[in-house]
């Protein structure tokens, strides 16, 4: 790793904390056209692929206070 860079790692294991990278996280997309009720034999989404960050706390995730993880998309620029 560069020394410029020295804060940053790569890191393993199960453990999320905020600011990590998570590459190729399988995203839900709803259709936009959805009409409610959705009818359950056609749920109407795409699985689509991003690079992602989290932003949710570490705290409250490692408390498991919550249902939902705050994500956003993450690009490199060249």
């Amino acid at each position: 790793m560069s020394e410029e860079y020295s804060w940053y790692e790569v890191v393993e294991g199960g453990d999320l904390e905020q600011g990590d990278i998570l590459e190729g996280c399988p995203v839900i997309v709803p259709d936009p056209n959805i009409r409610f009720p959705i009818p359950r034999e056609n749920p109407l989404v795409d699985v689509l692929t991003y690079n992602v960050i989290i932003m949710t706390q570490s705290c409250d995730l490692e408390n498991e206070k919550l249902d939902k993880v705050i994500l956003c998309p993450h690009y490199e620029v060249t």
